[in-house]
């Protein structure tokens, strides 16, 4: 496949590197809990900060010691966990994560530690800080996302692909138990009595955990999805929680009225918990796309959370009045922000700037001057990165950006997390041919090997699709040639991580290997779901879900397990769904003469592609 010369679209990105320049004051009497009022310049909203040229560290966690002075940073790029003096706000060394791609770290209470979830591998390393090594690396695939100790028990790691939070000994270096929780767990965090609460990202809920017998106690339903960060009052007795509200009941024609993104305070009361307030970020024009970590400053007046798709801080006062009798303060930070700490004993909030491999820490006055005399933001370089030819970087920045899109509150990352899907359905009112209602899609695994594009294969041409597609539901401008290619790049080298439901070598469970032998043979589904990626490739067919004449992709099978809900239209809530209840003219090859112990062979082979 090509790529054309004619141009595609996304949003200019004409203006030079900021300058980081906010202040901040400090309130409060010498010794007691300071509330950190942010006094932040309006800064020009199209001066975006860029990826540095030579690549970025990924920085994507942050933990602190107990006492402030060392900050271990998971650097997602580099396979590795950089130390730093807060002191002096310098590297001082760099631990092996002992996997790939670590996004979470937790540090025990040994304070000697690390506990590394390695993402892509599926591997949560337990490193030791003093000697700076890797002591023991535990198998864990299904895309370990969060990890969280408690005291000196046992380490807990949400696994998004599986639904699951893993429970891990540290000692033994070993699971001894899996909690089922809601869709895609992502951010882990525990309450004053011990009780883990955990955030689904898909579908918009809160598990709380019993911690001591290993099962999900209740699951809060939140009115939002996408919950990557939550922060908790000292006093346990609110928690806030980064979200964003689909309007996926209405047609896209605006993208304003796509996606709102917002902040929800949780009232936790015992047993109970109840959403007192939903706080709205996005300001007319300026978009507050993809909110993503959040903390709490030390008297839990104020939210301070990253705006990875717009890549700025917001500071939002807690028991102020409602939006937008407050404006919100809100500054740029570096390119792709996301992880943010309070630093223990000091009035410093540190944020990871994930794709400008950079922290940026905003402190307090200098010694000496009046309690409310501004200071300046730092920007702490964390190095160069290892050589490479990094050309997913600019279309990581493309993919991840709001200001591509009209009215800037939202992103592709908004829709496809991670470049996985968001479980929704949308009525897009930029296609011309039916069905209007459309599921969205996993864009990792080979997807340009799946040609032509769309529900309804309607392009060939992978430009034309993304300019059709930006221009439609975006609203902005084409895309010149390198930015084509720059998502081209992204898309063609988003490779999935190792299918969580094979076996530890990687291959076909013996269930899955009798489900082989039947989708090839009389289950009859390779007269559709043929190829590399068992399907994707130019075939259409009509299975009885759209008006008869309206042919439909046949979609590849690879990473299905992930992309739940399914169809078109994601009517089936899971694989056996499409095969039963939503087949009635027994449209799916051969699948209706299958017995049930067939079927579910037929399944698992379809989950472990």
């Amino acid at each position: 496949m090509r790529v054309t010369r004619r141009s595609v679209i996304l949003a200019a990105i004409a203006a030079p590197v900021l300058l980081l320049a906010g202040w901040i004051g400090v309130a409060g009497r010498p010794g007691a809990p300071q509330a950190l009022v942010l006094r932040l310049p309006a800064d020009d909203p199209e001066a975006v900060p860029q990826p540095p040229p030579d690549g970025t560290r990924g920085p994507s966690a942050l933990a602190f010691s107990r006492d402030g002075a060392r900050l271990y940073v998971a650097e997602q790029d580099e396979n590795d966990v950089a130390v730093l003096d807060t002191a002096s706000r310098a590297v001082v060394a760099h631990i092996p994560s002992g996997g790939e791609q670590p996004t979470a770290l937790a540090l025990a209470a040994d304070g000697n530690t690390l506990v590394v979830a390695n993402t892509f591998s599926g591997v949560v390393a337990v490193l030791d800080i003093d000697k700076r090594s890797v002591r023991a690396r535990i198998p864990l695939l299904g895309e370990p996302n969060a990890v969280a100790l408690d005291g000196a028990g046992p380490a807990f790691v949400s696994l998004g692909q599986v639904d699951q939070v893993a429970v891990i000994d540290i000692a033994a270096a070993r699971v001894t138990a899996r909690i089922g929780v809601g869709r895609s767990p992502r951010t882990l965090l525990f309450l004053p009595d011990g009780t883990l609460l955990c955030a689904n990202r898909i579908g918009g809920s809160i598990s709380r955990i019993d911690a001591a017998d290993c099962r999900e106690t209740a699951r809060i339903a939140m009115p939002a999805t996408n919950l990557r960060g939550m922060a908790l009052s000292a006093d346990g007795r609110r928690l806030i929680v980064t979200g964003q509200q689909p309007h996926n009941d209405v047609p896209t024609d605006r993208p304003e009225g796509v996606w709102s993104n917002v902040l929800l305070s949780v009232r936790m009361s015992g047993l109970s918990a109840s959403v007192e307030r939903v706080i709205p970020l996005d300001a007319p024009g300026r978009g507050a796309a993809d909110p993503c970590g959040v903390t709490l400053d030390a008297a839990g007046k104020t939210a301070f959370a990253t705006l990875s798709g717009a890549h700025e801080l917001i500071a939002v006062p807690l028991d102020a009045a409602p939006a937008p009798a407050v404006p919100l303060s809100r500054t740029h930070v570096g390119a792709n922000p996301r992880a943010i700490a309070l630093r223990p004993g000091a009035a410093e909030i540190w944020v990871g700037n994930h794709l400008g491999s950079s922290l940026t820490v905003v402190g307090r006055a200098p010694d000496g001057s009046k309690s409310d005399a501004p200071a300046l933001m730092r920007l702490v370089d964390l190095g160069a990165p290892t050589p490479s030819p990094n050309r997913r970087l600019q279309g990581r920045f493309f993919f991840t950006s709001a200001h591509v899109v009209r009215g800037r509150r939202f992103s592709c990352d908004s829709c496809h997390p991670e470049g996985g899907t968001d479980g929704l359905s949308w009525k897009l009112a930029h296609v011309k041919e039916p069905p209007k209602v459309r599921n969205s899609r996993d864009l990792r695994g080979a997807l340009l090997l799946t040609a032509p594009y769309g529900w309804t294969s309607r392009e060939e041409d992978f430009e034309a699709f993304v300019e059709d597609e930006v221009t439609g539901l975006l609203k902005t401008r084409l895309l010149r040639h390198p930015e084509v290619h720059a998502l081209w790049d992204l898309v063609n080298e988003s490779p999935l991580p190792p299918n969580p439901y094979r076996g530890p070598d990687g291959s076909l469970t013996a269930q899955a290997q009798r489900g082989e032998r039947l989708f090839s043979g009389e289950a009859g589904c390779t007269a559709c779901h043929a190829g590399e990626m068992r399907g994707g490739t130019k075939r259409r067919a009509w299975i009885g879900t759209t008006t008869p004449g309206v042919l439909l992709d046949v979609p590849h099978l690879v990473g299905a397990y992930e992309s739940a809900p399914y169809l078109h239209d994601g009517r089936a809530a899971t694989l056996e769904e499409v095969f039963t209840k939503y087949n009635p003219q027994h449209r799916h090859g051969h699948a209706d003469a299958l017995t049930p112990a067939e079927l579910a062979d037929v399944l698992e082979f379809v989950r472990e592609q």
